[in-house]
Order: structure tokens, then C-alpha cells, then sequence
């Protein structure tokens, strides 16, 4: 089971953004991460156990796209690496 590493993808430039796809979902979601946190003591196994980052998921990608600047849909998820199926740095 791959697990991704979110730390890689925390200090992105702003004309960067992530396309994630959860394990749990058929669809794409889009945002960056903007906090760390601890769910438990953290282990040495597997690489990301509880560690999670707070993910500003942009709820419409089309219009965020058109206009980045003003943009203020957003919605805070907590995911870990573990519950990524997939990860890509798009650049919008």
C-alpha cells in the first residue's frame, strides 16, 4: 500500500496546486495544504501514522481557475497520506 508523504507538498508556490484523489472517492479533488498536526504519538511505521495535514479543498475548480485572486470557496478536510490513492502538482 503506497502512502504519500504530504510533507513534500506543503510550501507550494502560489500558481501551484494539488489534484488529489482520495481512495474512498471516484473523483478529483483540488487545493493545497496549509497545516500540520499530530493524531498520536507518531511511529516510525508506516510513514505518515498520525500525522495529518489540513487541506483547503477548492469547491469549484472551474471558477477558482478563472479567477484565483478572489476566489474565497474553500472547505478545510484533514486528510493523511495514507487515504491518497493518487497526487499530482498541477499549475493553474
Amino acid at each position: 500500500m503506497e502512502q504519500f508523504n504530504l510533507s513534500d507538498y506543503s510550501n507550494l508556490s502560489t500558481d501551484k496546486i494539488l489534484k488529489i484523489k482520495l481512495k474512498k472517492d471516484n473523483k478529483f479533488i483540488y487545493g493545497t495544504i496549509i497545516r500540520t498536526g499530530m493524531l498520536t504519538k507518531p511511529t516510525d511505521k508506516p510513514l505518515n501514522k498520525g500525522i495529518w495535514k489540513d487541506f483547503n479543498k477548492i469547491n469549484d475548480f472551474d471558477n477558482y481557475r478563472e479567477d484565483k485572486l478572489t476566489y474565497n470557496d474553500f472547505t478545510l478536510l484533514k486528510i493523511t497520506g495514507s487515504e491518497i490513492e493518487d497526487i499530482e502538482i498541477i499549475t493553474v
